[in-house]
């Protein structure tokens, strides 16, 4: 699976088929602060590489000179073959629903044409500064307040 950028999370797989998954991929910023990135898309592994069925015995799983799959790069993985899965977006939830949130955490494939959409609210606190203090968990933006555990019911066409 390769991702848009570096440092993002995937957080929630939900199948639709043996083939076919809708898949969060997400960075851990409140869009009330800047840019930020919760995006849902619907992958397919047909045509990718399978390299879950290398050689189970082999103490890193396959590799790619010293290196592991996790470790290579891109330009490396192409250069030898492995080509990742196929996706495509389905929702952009801060374009779609201003989703102020920081993470978004879990997707319920309500029908063909409904998805819920969670986010995780860390029980409404934080520790922002790394200090050892805990304190309430704001969303940013014009009109700040306590984040709380939300349910987003979207539109989707599956």
């Amino acid at each position: 699976y390769k991702q848009e950028k570096d440092n993002l999370s995937n957080s929630e797989i939900v199948a639709l088929s043996n083939t076919e998954f809708l898949v969060v991929e997400r960075d851990g910023k409140f869009s009330g602060a800047g840019e930020a990135q919760k995006h849902i898309y619907k992958i397919n592994i047909s045509d990718a590489t399978d390299v879950s069925s290398d050689d189970p015995k082999a103490e890193f799983g396959r590799m790619i000179g010293d290196k592991t799959i996790e470790e290579s790069s891109w330009e490396e993985l192409t250069a030898e073959g492995i080509k990742p899965v196929s996706k495509t977006l389905v929702v952009d939830l801060v374009q779609v629903a201003g989703y102020p949130h920081d993470k978004l955490e879990g997707i319920w494939l309500i029908d063909r044409n409904t998805l819920g959409c969670f986010n995780d609210d860390d029980f409404a606190v934080t520790d922002e500064d790394d200090n050892g203090i805990i304190e309430q968990k704001i969303l940013p933006g014009a009109d700040p307040k306590i984040d709380a555990s939300s349910l987003y019911m979207i539109p989707v066409n599956l």
